[in-house]
Order: structure tokens, then sequence, then C-alpha cells
């Protein structure tokens, strides 16, 4: 039996699909540019107030799918993951990277040497 999606259903699982694949290229590019062995990898989510400044739909829960991932992400990378909203009280952001994460363009802070 086949399963039909609507354009939006599909919409979706493009836009969560892309947000995946760029956490995991972008993580992998940094990794190769990285002297040290990289011990855990801190994700930021955009601010949500941050989708009216773009065309696209916001279609993804970007925080709640990177974190149901974390599992998924830390057996691909082998580095332990943590993943904050930009806007989280209590977020660990040594660097002021949150403030870059863009709609489905996550900012990432990798640590090494823990």
């Amino acid at each position: 039996m086949e399963t039909y999606y609507t354009r939006k259903e599909e919409a979706k699982f493009d836009q969560e699909d892309a947000l995946l694949r760029g956490v995991l290229s972008d993580a992998l590019k940094i990794f190769k540019l990285m002297r040290e062995e990289p011990t855990k990898m801190y994700i930021y989510t955009a601010a949500d107030g941050k989708w009216k400044t773009t065309e696209k739909e916001h279609l993804v829960d970007e925080y709640k799918l990177l974190t149901k991932a974390k599992n998924n992400i830390l057996k691909e990378l082998n580095i332990e993951i943590e993943v904050f909203k930009e806007t989280d009280k209590n977020i660990y952001d040594p660097t002021n990277k949150a403030k870059r994460a863009l709609p489905l363009r996550p900012a990432i802070f990798i640590e090494v040497g823990l």
C-alpha cells in the first residue's frame, strides 16, 4: 500500500533532512580543520524571531528534531552532543556562537581536550 503525503508534509521532511545533513556536513568540515581531537559538540538553533526575516516557511522545530537525533548524530560522529536554543537562559556558549544561528543553519561549537 502506497503512502501519500501532502506538499506541506513533504516540505517538512525535506527541511528535516536538509537540517540533519547540514549539521553532519558542517561538523565533519570543522573536524577536518581541527588539530586536536574533538570531545564535545554544542548545537545552537535559531531564535523563533529569525524566521520572520527569511522567506522559508517554519515547518520544523529544529531544537526538537536535533534533540531527538542526538543519539544518531553521536553514532555518526562519535562525539557527545548538547543542543540549545539560542534563547535558552542556561545556555553553555563560551564563544558566543549561538547568536550566529540561522533558520535551518544551526551554529556549532566544538570543544577539544576535556
